[in-house]
């Protein structure tokens, strides 16, 4: 569900890389492009009770765009579905605007000395995320020890 997701404007500064939309100790991978115009990204974020991942797209263009997107992560090299958003699903980006998904729809209770990656996919149709590995986009690694999370690779954010 998409409730709770950001629609913002300054598309050009959200796309920045490693730029945290999700606020406190986040990163987010390196901006993929579509074919089109739009812009997207898988963001992590850890605290001291969770672990969140969300998807950032960004659309630059003059017309609003529908696209399906899935997240996953990935913990003890396997992949996870998302507890809140399990299954691919239809997300609408305003032109000109930045849309953020809900990190609640995929957020885990942390459980140090893992590490933690989001996983992301924008889907055409017919396409099946976990049967298509090899379009898929990563956050940074968030490598989680007692009291301290190392990222890898550590693009800090903008600010």
């Amino acid at each position: 569900m998409c409730t709770g997701d950001r629609d913002t404007p300054g598309a050009e500064e959200a796309a920045s890389p490693g730029a945290g939309p999700l606020g406190g100790d986040s990163r987010c991978g390196i901006p993929a492009r579509d074919s089109g115009t739009l812009t997207w990204r898988v963001c992590a974020r850890v605290d001291e009770e969770a672990v969140s991942f969300a998807l950032e797209l960004v659309n630059e263009g003059p017309s609003p765009l529908t696209v399906t997107v899935h997240l996953a992560y990935v913990r003890a090299d396997a992949f996870h579905p998302c507890p809140g958003a399990a299954e691919p699903r239809a997300v609408t980006v305003a032109a000109g605007r930045t849309l953020v998904t809900d990190p609640a729809d995929c957020a885990v209770p942390r459980v140090d000395l893992y590490a933690y990656q989001g996983v992301g996919w924008l889907l055409d149709d017919g396409q099946e995320p976990l049967r298509d590995p090899d379009h898929y986009e990563l956050s940074p690694a968030a490598h989680v020890l007692p009291g301290e999370v190392t990222w890898r690779p550590d693009v800090p954010p903008a600010g």
